[in-house]
């Protein structure tokens, strides 16, 4: 049985991903992917992936919880939308 550690990914990586992950996304604004990737050390490349999955989700469960909708369409992503996120996804993690 062989084990093979994959190390957390550095900061550049984390910038990386953010991109990679919120590329077909649509977004409002520009969105500061090295800040985000401050944000998330000590986070794999899985936890940052389900921190923009949480960011996207944000606009689609307001959509279907506004009384009074007058959205057409999701709001697109935005930079708070993925710092609120990376605040849960960083919650959980503590909690583990």
């Amino acid at each position: 049985l062989n084990i093979t550690t994959v190390p957390l990914p550095n900061s550049v990586t984390r910038a990386s991903l953010f991109d990679l992950f919120l590329a077909k996304t649509e977004v409002d604004g520009e969105i500061d992917s090295e800040v985000l990737a401050q944000l998330t050390e000590g986070f794999s490349g899985a936890d940052i992936e389900s921190a923009c999955r949480e960011a996207a989700l944000k606009g689609v469960r307001e959509f279907f919880t506004k009384e009074a909708n007058d959205q057409v369409t999701v709001r697109p992503l935005n930079q708070h939308d993925l710092l609120q996120a990376v605040d849960c996804c960083r919650g959980q993690l503590n909690a583990q």
